[in-house]
């Protein structure tokens, strides 16, 4: 099966932003036109998740979902203030067809909308930090780390009809080092959830590893995609050779050469001499 490139979409106050280790947030731009992006920039998912409402004590902006929705033709996960059944059925009616709940909520909260929705529409956040050589369960809002296992966390979500774990790894939120390999083997060693993994992305090479060395099952990026047009498609090309991703895009970058932060190189003078426009005089008889 291929490996799926997802697009994240981070909100704060209804801005995009990119993120740096869950406290450092830099504006980008308006979501609908991220999301419409990377819907035509050939992700095969989107992942929308809004870091504020929950922390401002406010239910999801339901006109953000449905905007999101109606300008992407792949499937949207959202994220964000999801406290009740009542919430996530609104989040599904607005557009949203998966949802992400964080792993600070309640068991009994992620089963009932697992068995009312099915666990296909469930995926489990886990923040994920790193402490010496520890990995620590961690609650943004509170800024602090449970003293739960990792192993101990997952042997109980097993039973929780979830049907994704979305692994975001807050030492390389924003760093663009690559992902933790060690992390995510040790989370599918205990677990045959389905993993999807962001935080960390910085090349395509990063990707390779990923899907190389680990059964993650995808690979989100947020900082990665933006400021760079195509990104999407340009990271399917790269990685398309070695048949990891489906790339089904128009946009197909294969033959062209790229630098080490992947982006496109300049082309030879001799090929820029024949993109020159050349008006042809048409013969009169």
């Amino acid at each position: 099966m291929s490996k799926r490139i997802i697009g994240a979409v981070l909100v704060n106050n209804d801005q995009v932003i990119q993120s740096r280790e869950f406290g450092n947030y830099l504006p980008v731009g308006n979501p609908e036109i991220t999301v419409d992006y990377f819907n035509r920039w050939g992700a095969d998912e989107i992942l929308l998740i809004d870091v504020s409402r929950t922390r401002r004590g406010l239910n999801p902006n339901y006109q953000l979902i449905e905007n999101c929705s109606v300008l992407s033709g792949v499937p949207i996960a959202y994220g964000g203030a999801i406290s009740s059944l009542d919430i996530a059925r609104s989040v599904f009616l607005a557009g949203a067809d998966k949802i992400a709940i964080n792993a600070s909520a309640s068991a009994p909260l992620i089963r009932s909308i697992s068995e009312s929705f099915g666990s296909q529409s469930v995926i489990l956040s886990m923040d994920i930090l790193k402490v010496g050589d520890s990995y620590m369960l961690y609650n943004y809002l509170t800024r602090e780390c449970s003293g739960q296992t990792l192993e101990e966390y997952i042997g109980l979500l097993n039973s929780w009809g979830i049907g994704e774990i979305l692994l975001q790894l807050v030492n390389r939120d924003g760093i663009k080092n690559g992902f933790d390999i060690e992390l995510i083997n040790r989370i599918s060693a205990h677990s045959d959830v389905p993993i999807i993994v962001l935080g960390g992305a910085g090349k395509a090479e990063h990707f390779s590893e990923l899907f190389e060395n680990t059964e993650a099952e995808a690979g989100a990026a947020a900082n990665y995609l933006h400021f760079t047009e195509h990104s999407i498609a340009v990271l399917k090309s790269l990685l398309t050779s070695e048949q990891i991703i489906r790339n089904d895009t128009l946009m197909n970058y294969t033959k062209h050469a790229f630098n080490d932060f992947d982006r496109l190189k300049k082309l030879d003078q001799e090929d820029l001499d024949a993109l020159y426009y050349q008006k042809i005089v048409v013969e009169k008889i």
